[in-house]
């Protein structure tokens, strides 16, 4: 068993290296730091969430305010069962705080390292909408995957904590959206959310 670990730890670490040292490139340079933490832009929380939030409310109404709820309740957990809960119980040290040669690109964290609370609280959000907008779930996953991978290319979290967050983040939206459809979604009609049939009768 200590062998396993001891693998899976070397193998970790690796994995790290390469794409914190090796695998990199004067644009991903550029680009994973912005990335890595965009949620939190003025761009995107002045801008960029209160449009989406007003263009939810006016086409779906209703609906929209029950997809927002239920968004926010999946971001909520996970971010309370990451942060508060996994990360306090493991306290795994940053990569820069274990001893390893680090290359920082965005300033450290001295919280604990795992999960990654970006990952889990990303692919939360990707999964309600993947639930949600089935057509943009591709896309929606495959942010979630670009943010992970940031967590790693700028320094601040092994490729296991990414991993396990999204699984983690996943699973919590998987549990609130079946939570959501037991409650205050179960008086809508089968085609919720689904995309509205506009064909005409002949």
């Amino acid at each position: 068993m200590n062998y396993l670990f001891e693998y899976f730890k070397g193998f970790d670490q690796f994995v790290f290296t390469k794409i914190n040292h090796d695998w990199v490139g004067p644009y991903a340079d550029q680009y994973f730091p912005i990335l890595t933490d965009f949620h939190k832009s003025p761009y995107f929380l002045y801008m960029i969430l209160p449009v989406a939030i007003i263009l939810i409310l006016v086409n779906m109404r209703m609906k929209g305010l029950k997809f927002l709820l239920t968004l926010g309740l999946a971001l909520a957990c996970s971010d309370l069962i990451a942060y508060r809960v996994v990360k306090q119980a493991v306290a795994r040290p940053r990569p820069a705080h274990s001893g390893m040669k680090v290359v920082l690109r965005v300033p450290d964290s001295t919280s604990p390292s795992f999960p990654s609370s970006h990952a889990t609280n990303m692919f939360a959000a990707a999964g309600i909408i993947s639930f949600v907008f089935p057509p943009y779930a591709g896309l929606a996953f495959a942010y979630a995957a670009c943010v992970a991978y940031s967590r790693v290319y700028v320094g601040v979290h092994y490729p296991s904590d990414v991993i396990a967050g999204g699984v983690l983040g996943f699973a919590i939206s998987f549990l609130i959206w079946q939570v959501a459809k037991l409650f205050f979604l179960k008086k809508e009609k089968p085609s919720y959310f689904k995309a509205r049939n506009y064909s005409s009768k002949s």
